[in-house]
């Protein structure tokens, strides 16, 4: 009875012991999504910028011509094969604003594509047995790294370019990685033709060509030509129609034309260093925003402290169990990790319009897969750190980072704001003029005069908002070829701006012969 008394109460033990690590590790995930979703916020809150100020009126300029997505998706794409460049992705991402319309569902689906290639990684991460502390760690870095810039920024505008173009390399390097453990030629086969696809979309994934290279050299097994060619005759087909298209061309695209090689070493530096913390706001020549103002904004946001709060206690007991399950180091996920950090500013840094635009701590788009490799490698350093055992140290790093994650998350919602003025604003307020009957006055075919207006304020968001087509004289689009919306016989002419005397309030005023 005895016996059967202890060997009771040590089953229960164990059980309740089992019951209390889950819960433990449930807390933690708890905190890290609710950590996430708050560095991300700005991302969600934040309008349509760049590309996306008028990729979101598609709907509106498509349906104001009486075209259909199809026809507007050929349109652009020969518009860019025209430019030397093949973007297929374009009708993806045409489609994508198309049928989303919404500002704010637009922007959350962004962010859901963003969380979906993350969790990609995660999948990616946990083939190569990582473990989830060092997983969950990485994460942590990632999303600590996303800086929102006054410049083209890949997770705060460009929806969802870069997330889907992330999307099909994780894809490629997960099936490299099933076909290493397993020798399986289907997988290479895979990996090289969902890469090579990705290629048509955007040029950037050829950094996978010297990771699927040396992880065939170094695989141990034999046809290594075999698996060489399986990799390099679609990238060579590739090279071949790419090359063709750009020599046919009829305009020069300078972001895919070779600059100065003089120039090459200082843009690759700007391009490099903009992956780093808090490069956006200490690298910049000068900024608006000053440091006082900043650590005042930092103190009075219970978001910021909140932050700041989930930041330190996560960190600290992520890294405790990256102390107890640590990971013998695959070498070759830190090549992959470095040649994500290393060679997308090689690519950036040999092109004419990027080395005259890329300045200090404003990197082109590319950083995005920057931000991975950066994250991934501090992840692991972070496990060294781990396995030295010393409190101190560790409270030290979790103590910085936490305030580093707070201060850019402060940063991150002062550019959403300082951005309103340049892009939302503009849009947001014509939007709600329209809505309350600026343009009641005004019938299909009438003529509306707007000057010195953004490329994104034009008939197609009049179309989008309200249903009027309306004929604009000189209208800036990206895109005009094959569309353009003559008036009719009748047609009134009109003047649409915006009034300084009045608080830059929207005004329409008929115009006269005289005038």
């Amino acid at each position: 009875m005895t016996g059967n008394f202890f060997e009771v109460m040590f089953l229960m033990k164990t059980k309740f012991s089992l019951a209390d690590g889950r819960l433990k590790s449930l807390l933690l995930i708890g905190m890290g999504v609710a950590l996430i979703i708050l560095i991300l916020l700005p991302y969600m809150i934040n309008g349509m910028w760049s590309d996306d100020s008028y990729n979101c009126q598609i709907w509106g300029q498509i349906n104001r011509f009486h075209s259909s997505l199809w026809a507007f998706n050929v349109r652009t794409v020969i518009f860019w094969i025209d430019h030397g460049r093949m973007l297929f992705f374009l009708p993806f991402q045409n489609g994508f604003f198309y049928l989303l319309r919404d500002v704010r569902v637009i922007r959350l689906a962004h962010v859901a594509i963003l969380l979906t290639h993350i969790g990609c990684v995660v999948y990616l991460l946990r083939q190569i047995r990582f473990s989830w502390p060092t997983i969950g760690v990485f994460v942590l870095f990632l999303v600590s790294l996303f800086q929102i810039r006054n410049y083209h920024d890949p997770i705060a505008a460009f929806a969802p370019t870069y997330q889907v173009l992330g999307l099909f390399m994780t894809a490629a390097l997960i099936f490299l990685v099933k076909w290493y453990r397993t020798g399986s030629s289907g997988y290479l086969i895979a990996s090289s033709l969902v890469l090579t696809l990705s290629l048509f979309f955007y040029e950037l994934n050829a950094i996978y060509i010297p990771i699927a290279v040396t992880t065939i050299l170094v695989a141990p097994r034999a046809k290594r030509i075999t698996n060489l060619l399986i990799v390099l005759i679609p990238f060579a087909i590739w090279s071949a129609i790419y090359l063709y298209v750009k020599s046919h061309s009829t305009g020069a695209y300078a972001g895919t034309s070779l600059g100065d090689i003089r120039a090459v070493p200082w843009t690759y530096l700007k391009q490099f260093s903009g992956a780093f913390p808090g490069s956006f706001y200490y690298l910049q020549e000068k900024h608006d925003y000053h440091s006082a103002q900043l650590f005042a904004d930092l103190k009075d946001s219970p978001i910021a402290w909140a932050i700041g709060i989930l930041s330190f206690i996560s960190y600290f007991l992520l890294a405790k169990k990256q102390n107890e399950k640590p990971n013998n180091i695959p070498w070759g996920a830190v090549c992959v990790a470095a040649v994500f950090l290393f060679l997308p500013p090689l690519l950036i840094s040999i092109t004419q319009k990027y080395q005259s635009e890329v300045t200090w701590g404003r990197p082109y788009l590319p950083v995005y897969y920057q931000y991975f490799g950066l994250a991934f490698l501090g992840a692991l350093a972070s496990e060294k750190l781990a396995r030295t055992k010393n409190l101190r140290v560790f409270v030290a790093v979790a103590f910085a980072f936490s305030l580093y994650t707070a201060s850019n998350w402060t940063v991150n919602m002062h550019e959403v704001h300082d951005q309103y003025v340049s892009w939302d604003d503009w849009r947001d307020s014509l939007v709600a003029a329209m809505k309350a009957g600026l343009l009641d006055k005004v019938q299909d075919g009438d003529i509306v005069e707007m000057k010195d207006q953004p490329c994104f304020v034009n008939g197609g968001l009049i179309y989008q908002t309200i249903g009027k087509n309306v004929s604009i004289p000189n209208e800036n689009r990206p895109i005009n070829d094959g569309f353009e919306e003559k008036p009719r016989p009748s047609a009134k002419r009109f003047k649409l701006f915006r009034d300084p005397k009045s608080g830059n309030a929207w005004r329409l005023e008929p115009v006269t012969h005289s005038s």
